[in-house]
């Protein structure tokens, strides 16, 4: 296995780079010889052939097939010149061709070698002028390809403990980019460098012009390179080739899972240019990207975010990064948009990095990894993707613009200035964005936004609701204990606490856990604090405002305003009194002052503390939490929690005073039915209604998201005031078993426990995100199980599973991770 193991990592690694590790060296910084950069074009239409025929889920799992078949063409004809492949970009690559390979004597020049690759490449791309699709037109693939020669620097970025990468970077760079965008399909255009190198050795067709600079179309090349593909390298050591691969690929590989990377799953992109580093004369340039590339990891990783392909140039470079892949969590557009702000404000050891331009889209992509045998990458493609790098050009200096599909999902925790749409590069209409301002001061709302619609099929909730406030009017507090899975209407229901609340004349205090910020202490009570003593961090003197608010409410508070900081989010400097405290009484202490705040305030006006997501609470939180918890009855405070599961950080509430456990279970049928119509406006077909009911399972969120979704896709249509499915789902449906016609009203339908393909119609994101977040939790051979289990439908048995599963791990492994799957609901 470890034989194997190296080996896949070492297709991660570029070949001169598996050279002078065999060798045990490192290759020199400065270098001389030709950049090539090769351009496939196609795929997009070959990628919405595949999805007309295969479906969307099916289409996007073929898809890298026939990138790899492409990608090993190519990447044979760089490796027979001795050329390494060093980065990929979607459907393209950048590979260099040194003038003095490691292990490559008497190699040609560079620049040669170079050119007759990309003879040799264009070649094998006839073979793909014709790509059949099954039911559908033949696709095109096509190439263009652009070569400048000169010198360039060789960098060795990244953190070892994360990914190393190498990156090229100068002039020659730049040029090489030039000429690239002066380029046709079928087309290999040569900067003037490369043609003064080779003289009469090659025939132009025509020269382009581009301001100052000049680009020949190459017609012929009269003496090509002899071949110098690079010799096998001898067996390097787990050592050497880990630090290359990115910790979560690495892990799968080791599982042996590498030929199950390939997903489609929802993806969060954020593409971020930056300058500052002038890669041409600047001796330390080198160490100064590897420093700002070791910084932007650290960041991604505490967000559980990559960097997937970086590319340098001096006029401009760009970083691309996803959240959501290869690893998913629920709100991984919120850590998006969080690593943002923190990517656009350098330490002061970056000073010398420029302003960056960020853009954010939320979208399906397609994930995983992709390239030839003989080189390989991990990445993230697709339209959302493409959005966010469009969006990052059109942004200002210092500025993050968002989709308008990822500004929907952050408006409630995030502050965001809607801007005129913009036109985009290969979008036919102008696409609405927005400006992402900062984290919403007080938290996240709990309202669940302008659109929310009518609560439905939670009458109980809303009766203990109005008996808490009736109580509470008379001073007589409560705790609220509502915990359900995501997308059951937590929040939802908390929002419609609020407004009755509000209407009543109590006071509502907010805050909330946050994933991302599990260590900074008593986070979620911030905002609730910042509130009830009336604190803006903007333009105020912090000490001189907490003594006065102190003194206002107890002079013999005033002493303990540094304690208070702790609770604002602020440091203050210690009085004689709390300098003196230890760690365990000055956090005591800092909870007796919250609690006397909290009963001060309710003796004045009803209050209601509504703390959400309280499984993600830091600790000194949850111990606040706990202390409110305890007094909410006699103080009369009405304590509302918001929690993902029962169990976890807040369990053993029930013994407290007030406590009222809620439960949140999934809507009945006809709950879900009444959100259909009020989505609509009408009554859908009993098709659509079926197939909603059976994909929602009684998660109004759920439920929403599909509809409105299935709307704007167009997978439901409305003609003459009726709701139907578009023929395509139709026959997706059809193909899958999953239908049949009614005989009495001949209306399709569902058929009796079938599997609903959720491709088909259009599975949201969120949704989806969500499973997959859940998923990822678990190792990676269980992962494999529960895919191969899915593929045989929604019941399935062990022998059966036994004989489809891939990887063959017997009948004893296979009921152990049934009972995994079993004890965290992935299977009944």
């Amino acid at each position: 296995m470890s034989a194997k193991l190296i080996q896949v990592c070492q297709t991660y690694i570029p070949a001169e780079q598996q050279a002078a590790l065999a060798e045990g060296c490192d290759l020199p910084e400065q270098a001389s010889g030709a950049a090539l950069f090769a351009d496939i074009s196609g795929f997009t239409p070959l990628t919405e052939a595949l999805t007309r025929a295969l479906g969307l889920r099916r289409g996007a799992e073929e898809l890298p097939l026939y990138l790899d078949r492409v990608y090993d063409d190519l990447i044979a004809a760089v490796h027979r010149q001795g050329g390494s492949v060093i980065g990929f970009a979607g459907d393209s690559i950048t590979c260099w061709f040194d003038d003095e390979p490691i292990g490559l004597r008497g190699a040609a020049p560079g620049v040669q070698r170079a050119i007759t690759c990309a003879q040799a490449m264009q070649v094998a791309m006839g073979a793909f002028a014709h790509v059949p699709v099954p039911g559908q037109t033949p696709a095109t693939l096509s190439l263009k390809v652009a070569v400048a020669a000169g010198q360039v620097r060789r960098l060795l970025v990244g953190s070892p403990e994360i990914q190393r990468i190498e990156l090229v970077a100068g002039d020659t760079l730049t040029r090489m980019a030039a000429a690239e965008h002066q380029a046709s399909q079928g087309e290999i255009l040569l900067d003037e460098s490369a043609v003064r190198l080779l003289g009469e050795a090659i025939s132009v067709s025509q020269w382009r012009q581009d301001g100052p600079a000049r680009y020949a179309v190459l017609a012929g090349l009269n003496e090509p390179a002899e071949p110098c593909p690079w010799p096998p390298v001898k067996e390097l050591v787990l050592e050497q080739v880990r630090p290359w691969v990115l910790a979560t690929i690495y892990k799968r590989l080791e599982s042996g899972l590498g030929d199950f990377l390939t997903e489609l799953r929802p993806v969060t992109a954020l593409f971020l240019r930056f300058g500052g580093i002038d890669y041409e004369h600047d001796p330390e340039a080198g160490h100064k990207l590897d420093g700002y590339i070791r910084w932007v990891q650290e960041v991604l990783t505490s967000y559980e975010a990559v960097l997937t392909h970086p590319t340098i140039g001096d006029k401009g470079s760009f970083l691309c990064m996803s959240f959501g892949a290869p690893l998913a969590h629920e709100d991984d557009t919120q850590r998006a948009a969080e690593a943002a702000q923190t990517l656009s404000r350098p330490p002061e050891s970056l000073s010398f990095i420029t302003p960056a331009q960020i853009g954010l889209s939320l979208g399906m992509a397609r994930t995983g990894s992709y390239g030839g045998g003989l080189r390989r990458t991990y990445d993230i493609l697709g339209d959302q993707v493409n959005l966010a790098a469009r969006l990052m050009v059109n942004t200002r200096p210092g500025q993050i613009l968002v989709s308008a599909r990822a500004a929907e999902t952050l408006e409630q925790e995030f502050e965001l200035e809607r801007l005129e749409p913009i036109q985009v590069k290969g979008k036919s209409h102008p696409v609405d964005i927005a400006r992402l301002v900062g984290i919403r001061q007080g938290g996240r709302s709990a309202a669940g936004g302008a659109e929310a619609a009518p609560l439905f099929g939670r009458t109980a909730e809303l009766l203990a609701f109005d008996a808490a406030l009736r109580a509470l009017r008379q001073r007589d507090g409560s705790i609220l204990h509502l915990y359900a899975p995501s997308g059951l209407g937590k929040t939802r229901l908390a929002g419609e606490l609020s407004t009755r609340a509000a209407a009543h004349g109590v006071w509502v205090l907010s805050g909330a856990g946050q994933s991302t910020r599990t260590n900074e202490p008593y986070l979620a009570w911030q905002p609730i604090f910042r509130e009830l003593l009336g604190y803006s961090p903007r333009g105020t003197d912090a000490l001189a405002f907490l003594q006065a608010a102190l003194q206002d409410r107890n002079p013999e508070w005033v002493h303990q305003a540094p304690l208070s900081g702790a609770l604002l989010g602020v440091s203050l400097p210690d009085t004689p009194l709390t300098a003196a405290l230890d760690a365990e009484q000055r956090s005591q202490a800092t909870r007796a002052l919250a609690v006397r705040l909290l009963e001060g305030a309710a003796v004045q006006q009803p209050v209601l503390i509504l703390l959400d997501d309280v499984h993600w609470l830091d600790e000194p939180s949850q111990v606040l939490t706990r202390d409110v918890a305890r007094v909410a009855a006699a103080a009369g405070l009405c304590l509302v929690l918001l929690q993902r599961d029962e169990d976890g950080l807040l369990s053993g509430l029930d013994d407290l005073e007030g406590y009222t456990p809620l439960p949140l279970p999934p809507l009945e049928q006809e709950h879900i039915q009444s959100i259909i119509e009020h989505i609509l406006g009408a009554a859908p077909n009993r098709l659509a209604t079926e197939v909603v009911q059976a994909l929602s399972e009684g998660s109004p969120q759920f439920a929403i998201q599909l509809l409105k979704m299935m709307q704007e896709s167009g997978v439901l249509r409305s003609e003459a005031g009726r709701w139907d499915f578009s023929e395509s789902v139709i026959h997706a449906l059809r193909d899958a078993n999953a239908i049949e016609k009614d005989l009495d009203s001949g209306e399709w339908r569902r058929m009796p426990g079938a599997t609903i393909p959720a491709a088909a119609t259009g599975l949201p994101d969120s949704v989806q995100g969500a499973l997959l977040a859940r998923l990822d939790r678990l190792p990676e051979t269980h992962k494999l199980t529960l895919r191969t289990a899915s593929v045989i439908g929604r019941s399935f048995s062990l022998p059966v599973l036994e004989r489809a599963h891939p990887a063959f791990p017997g009948a004893e492994a296979l009921v152990e991770q049934l009972q995994c799957f079993a004890e965290r609901d992935f299977v009944q």
